[in-house]
């Protein structure tokens, strides 16, 4: 009996082909058939099938003479398909050798229409495992199952009873597949440690630079899917998530490709709007305001929506990260609260005039050195209390995991958006809020919630300062003089010399205006904040003399 039928659709891919194979035949579970459908294709992959199948019986290959589209081979392999389960996999990707068997074995066991295995993507020598949250979200509905088909097995009758078929579009043709199996099936499983290893070329129609000549008919193709959407029988609450969903997807796909702009684009979306029932009742407030911005021929207001659109992505990934983390590092925020009551600090950027500055005095004082600070050793400062850092570009442009000394600092204070290696270093993570998100709070004093931050981490460190007791705070390289910039105080890598071109002087204003408010609402709960520099434009609080602020220290 065969267990599994492995369809595999087969287009010029004759660099991977046999790499696809090779995962394929090997697989643990032998009891499967191997449907390669070759789809008139111009390179060497008819005969790397051919070969494969004389040396294994288990293979059948259909040679179609005329290029027919993915999904049209995917359709005919269900047709010839003998097997218990399908399973599909595309020709430049490749399985685990146990993938098939355990699929199947859970299938089985709990009588499953539908078991699901895990993703890979890879992308030359990186690979990135499939989002969790999404895939929680499958677990949790079947409802969310709309893609990703190719980590699945099916039973067959599922497909035949109900007629299951791949769109005859050429692009987003499998989305059908996946929402009528969900819709159909009874019971749907999962096996974690299993993967589908999908291989990023670039190359598939709605990615590559050739989605342009093709946009017709991926949005007809959601035309198509919705008309079917509305002809089952879906829950109002499952109706309005697959509707948001796709309605995501499609617009998603034209910012992608900055077709906002095309006529025929908008018409033809703003026709699948109109089969989304009750649309405005329906789909999510951002969605509307996008569609309206389309409806009223606003360009560069759905553009600059978009942009914004983008940070919030990138924020709700952020504050997911903070949210997840750990009972211990909440713990740990909460033991810094008045850790250092009525004790002063200086909070030390990275601007020339530190270099006008002794730093050796800092040794016996609490001190917040910030981002690239710790390089500040050069200029006399061997140790600060805690390090804050924000920018997830110093790590991920500049490598700076491998220049972080090990006795720099007591404890290293983290934006949750920071891979950064805790098992390494003493670290507790926070969490702020960009600007860019319309943030309009000038100042937390409660650092388990997200911070404040106006383009600049003296602000996050001036919060932290607060939130542990200090009364009083000395801020130095401070400068905020970007009118010639003259760069840092200490060495700098070409990635920060670039971003201070690019976003120091463009919002030094910002920064300003940042720091004077906190100052303000520092004073006004008690708390001395002074500038301890000898020069710079950093005026909105009174100005010491650095020197005569050190007495009789104790080591911190």
């Amino acid at each position: 009996m065969v267990k599994v039928s492995v369809i595999i659709p087969v287009y010029n891919t004759e660099e991977y082909l046999e790499k696809c194979l090779d995962s394929v035949i090997n697989q643990t579970l032998s009891d499967i058939e191997i449907i390669c459908i070759n789809d008139c294709s111009t390179d060497n992959s008819l005969g790397i099938l051919n070969k494969c199948a004389a040396n294994d019986n288990r293979i059948t290959v259909i040679d179609f003479k005329e290029n027919k589209g993915a999904a049209a081979a995917r359709n005919k392999g269900i047709e010839t398909a003998k097997g218990k389960y399908l399973g599909f996999i595309d020709s430049d990707d490749f399985i685990d050798l146990e993938f098939y068997e355990k699929l199947y074995k859970k299938a089985v066991e709990t009588n499953a229409d539908v078991a699901i295995g895990n993703i890979v993507f890879r992308n030359g020598k990186n690979t990135e495992e499939f989002n969790k949250h999404t895939r929680n979200l499958i677990k949790q509905s079947k409802i969310n199952f709309y893609s990703l088909y190719t980590t699945a097995i099916f039973k067959q009758e599922l497909f035949i009873n109900n007629n299951i078929r791949f769109s005859k579009h050429k692009t987003a043709e499998d989305y059908i597949v996946s929402i009528l199996a969900s819709y159909y099936s009874k019971n749907i499983c999962f096996v974690d440690d299993i993967y589908y290893h999908y291989v990023k070329r670039n190359l598939s129609n709605t990615d590559d630079n050739n989605f342009s000549n093709l946009k017709n008919d991926y949005l007809n193709s959601f035309l198509n899917i919705f008309n079917i959407i509305n002809s089952l029988n879906y829950s109002k609450s499952d109706y309005k998530t697959i509707t948001n969903t796709l309605i995501a997807k499609i617009l998603d796909k034209i910012a992608f490709h900055n077709l906002y702009r095309d006529k025929n684009v908008s018409t033809v979306f703003l026709h699948i709007i109109s089969k989304v029932k009750n649309h405005k009742e329906n789909l999510k407030p951002d969605l509307l305001k996008k569609i309206d911005f389309i409806k009223n021929g606003d360009i560069l207001g759905i553009e600059n929506f978009e942009n914004k659109q983008k940070v919030f992505k990138s924020m709700d990934l952020k504050l997911n990260k903070i949210r997840n983390m750990t009972g211990a590092n909440h713990k740990r925020l909460l033991e810094l609260k008045d850790k250092h009551k009525g004790e002063q600090c200086f909070i030390i950027g990275g601007s020339p005039s530190l270099k006008m500055l002794d730093l050796t005095k800092l040794n016996n004082e609490y001190t917040f050195s910030v981002n690239w600070g710790f390089k500040l050793k050069e200029q006399g400062l061997k140790h600060a209390t805690y390090h804050v850092m924000t920018d997830p570009a110093t790590f991920k442009d500049d490598n700076a995991t491998d220049f972080l000394p090990e006795d720099f600092c007591n404890t290293y204070l983290i934006s949750s958006e920071i891979k950064f290696p805790k098992e390494k270093f003493d670290t507790i993570f926070f969490d702020f809020i960009y600007k860019d998100l319309g943030n309009t709070k000038l100042f937390e004093t409660d650092i388990t919630k997200p911070l404040a931050e106006n383009r600049t981490v003296i602000l996050i460190a001036m919060q932290l300062a607060y939130y542990m007791g200090f009364k009083k705070m000395y801020i130095i390289g401070v400068d905020l003089d970007f009118q010639n910039i003259k760069g840092h105080a200490y060495s700098e890598t070409i990635g920060e010399k670039n971003r201070q071109k690019m976003f120091s002087t463009k919002f030094a204003q910002e920064m300003y205006t940042g720091i004077e408010s906190a100052t303000r609402i520092l004073n006004g709960l008690g708390v001395e904040v002074y500038n301890a520099s000898p020069v710079g434009n950093l005026n909105c609080m009174p100005r010491v003399d650095y020197i005569s602020i050190f007495k009789e220290a104790k080591v911190c």
